[in-house]
């Protein structure tokens, strides 16, 4: 049993939303992104974000907390949010980043950002983005509520206590809710014994090491950290910002341990770690078929292609 909202309501139902707190959305600016909404009529719903909501929950230069000697001064109060629009790609990646900030020790400001915000998405009721193969990589529904297209109205699925307040004055409904269909498909997730082919360095050649695929990717999570302090107030700051593995600079270290660059071994490092690495660990793939390292890097380098080339 879900929610009924007509299409005609649906303006009406995210200003409710947007007057009790942040609303956050796909919009248009130099390009299709999730930002804070400040007209209603600006939200996209049929484009696939360019980037990944990541940053409302780990943003790319993020102030951890402040300072004075050992003692932690504390850190910057976190704002509620909902943000809608997003599609079950990215909340599935919210769902890996889940996995490591919030495990045996949780990540406080990634826990506190993540319990103030309300994620509404939405399904994909065609094929939006040509390199998008989320269908072959087993996605789940962890939204708070998930909107579906059914013609002149929306079928709302409820996934929490936190999304039924928004909805509970709404009508019942019941439908019967259909898969997502992507013509790209990876066929081969167990690559194991492929590490070694000549079509990883192929691809590599053509790399420019720009870091744009870890850039755009919703599950990349790699960041390095660095304190700061103000001498006139003795007071320290720490901050995290994100790092790619592509970068020569990522394996760069101040002992003589450091990792040699080699783009052949970045390139099968961060596809290894999406398809296998990170599910031995977590029992997931790090992976959710999004597309947009596929769509977005300069050199054409297409991962699943080349893995389903392998025999």
């Amino acid at each position: 049993m879900g929610k009924l909202l007509k299409k005609e309501d649906l303006n009406k139902f995210l200003y409710k939303i947007k007057t009790k707190q942040e609303l956050v959305a796909p919009v248009e600016t130099d390009a299709v992104r999730f930002e804070t909404v400040k007209f209603i009529s600006q939200i996209i719903l049929d484009k696939i974000p360019e980037f990944p909501p990541k940053k409302y929950f780990l943003p790319s230069n993020d102030e951890m907390f402040q300072f004075r000697g050992s003692k932690i001064l504390g850190t910057k109060k976190q704002p509620s949010r909902i943000i809608f629009g997003i599609r079950q790609c990215d909340v599935n990646a919210i769902n890996v980043l889940d996995k490591v900030f919030l495990g045996k020790n949780p990540d406080p400001l990634y826990k506190e950002r993540r319990e103030k915000t309300t994620l509404i998405a939405i399904k994909c009721s065609k094929e939006i983005e040509k390199n998008c193969f989320c269908t072959s990589m087993n996605l789940s529904n962890f939204a708070d509520l998930y909107f579906h297209d059914i013609g002149d109205s929306f079928f709302i699925e409820v996934g929490s206590d936190k999304g039924l307040k928004l909805v509970s004055r709404l009508k019942d409904y019941e439908y019967q809710t259909g898969p997502i269909n992507t013509k790209k498909r990876l066929f081969k997730k167990d690559i194991a014994r492929y590490y070694n082919n000549k079509a990883w360095k192929d691809a590599a050649n053509k790399c420019i090491s720009c870091g744009i695929c870890t850039n755009v990717c919703p599950t990349c999570l790699c960041y390095k950290q660095k304190e700061f302090s103000d001498t006139k107030t003795d007071i320290g700051t720490k901050k995290r910002s994100w790092v790619s593995c592509q970068h020569k600079n990522f394996w760069e270290d101040t002992d003589e341990n450091a990792m040699d660059f080699d783009k052949t071994k970045m390139l099968k490092h961060r596809v290894y770690h999406k398809l296998s690495y990170f599910k031995k660990n977590y029992r997931i793939g790090m992976c959710t078929g999004c597309g947009r390292c596929i769509t977005q890097c300069p050199a054409k380098i297409d991962f699943v292609k080349i893995i389903n080339k392998f025999k």
